[in-house]
């Protein structure tokens, strides 16, 4: 049965409370457990449940249908380097833009259909574009085979997969939840996954909390931190791209989506468009960036490849990694917001 083999081999409670207005039990456990624990599977209420979890300095991961878990585990865990070019070209007159992929926090769909589905990262259009993927570093700890496969596979020739820390770290939580005495050591413990893995950006999903830079600040004190990518947790894009900074590192909110229901390829477009019509193509000027969140349950690499290939005819257009993005902005936009 799934996750199971792995809750016998690692001596593990196991229990589940479905009623969603009432949480005692979760609680009690929570505040049983040490500190850095962690939640393998998953509850009935993805907000609530992540939300108390943090509170209790507790993260989760998405792993309920995770297979085969104790053997998986088994394998040693080894340092790896990403298939990237560190060597950034710096352009005036252009709009940049990055894609990275959603739910990478989720072992069982990372374990499971992603690697050779067409619609993710098995599609044929991979290695076609630049383009950011999200990994759970629970991957490299508990299945580091299958993390080893996603590194050996990056495309690495004319354009890059690149690998960025799912949210918010370690695991699923909420920084602006966690406590606040805890968080610190919880960036060190992620800073040395990043340095074991040669990942530098961390994607982070919290509640309207985009300007608390006590929080980040515990995140970017640490060497191997370049940059965070802020989602927000109600609506991905609320802080419409804005970028602040701490201790010198941007803090990088999304601006755009592709998410069935909310924005389509026609009004990514459209926005995008109207932002160079605007004169958005100043190096210098943080409205020349666009990060673009993937949500990979409404939309396919195909919606990626035809919005990539239409923003590719405009010669103001560049599309780049996560790294090289974050780059692009550390050395050229003013670091006084």
């Amino acid at each position: 049965m799934s996750l199971r083999d792995y809750a016998i081999l690692s001596k593990s409670l196991v229990f589940y409370e479905d009623d969603i207005h009432d949480s005692t039990l979760r609680e009690l456990i929570f505040n049983s457990m040490d500190d850095g624990g962690r939640i393998l599977g998953w509850a009935p209420d993805e907000h609530t449940n992540v939300s108390i979890a943090s509170s209790f300095g507790i993260d989760t991961i998405a792993a309920d249908w995770s297979y085969n878990l104790s053997v998986l585990s088994s394998y040693p865990s080894t340092t790896k380097l990403q298939n990237i070019n560190n060597q950034v070209t710096e352009e005036d007159g252009v709009h940049y833009i990055t894609f990275i992929m959603s739910d990478g926090d989720n072992q069982q769909w990372l374990l499971g259909s992603n690697f050779n589905m067409k619609n993710w990262f098995g599609s044929p259009h991979r290695g076609k574009f630049n383009l950011g993927w999200s990994l759970n570093p629970s991957l490299y700890y508990l299945t580091p085979t299958v993390f080893n496969k996603y590194y050996e596979a990056a495309n690495s020739t004319k354009y890059t997969d690149n690998y960025v820390v799912a949210a918010s770290g370690n695991g699923y939580m909420y920084p602006s939840k966690y406590p606040s005495d805890k968080l610190l050591s919880y960036t060190k413990r992620l800073n040395e996954y990043m340095a074991n893995v040669d990942a530098h950006n961390v994607l982070i999903l919290d509640d309207e909390a985009f300007y608390r830079k006590d929080l980040w600040d515990k995140y970017t004190c640490n060497s191997n931190i370049d940059g965070l990518l802020y989602l927000n947790y109600d609506i991905n894009n609320a802080y419409n791209g804005k970028i602040i900074w701490s201790n010198d590192k941007p803090i990088i909110s999304c601006r755009d989506l592709l998410l069935g229901g909310i924005e389509d390829e026609n009004q990514l477009l459209s926005n995008i468009n109207d932002r160079i019509d605007c004169g958005y193509t100043n190096i210098k000027d943080p409205n020349s960036y666009t990060f673009v969140y993937v949500h990979v349950w409404s939309n396919t690499m195909d919606n990626v490849n035809d919005v990539i290939t239409k923003l590719n005819k405009n010669p103001k257009v560049r599309i780049v990694t996560p790294d090289t993005f974050v780059k692009l902005i550390q050395n050229n936009v003013s670091h006084n917001a």
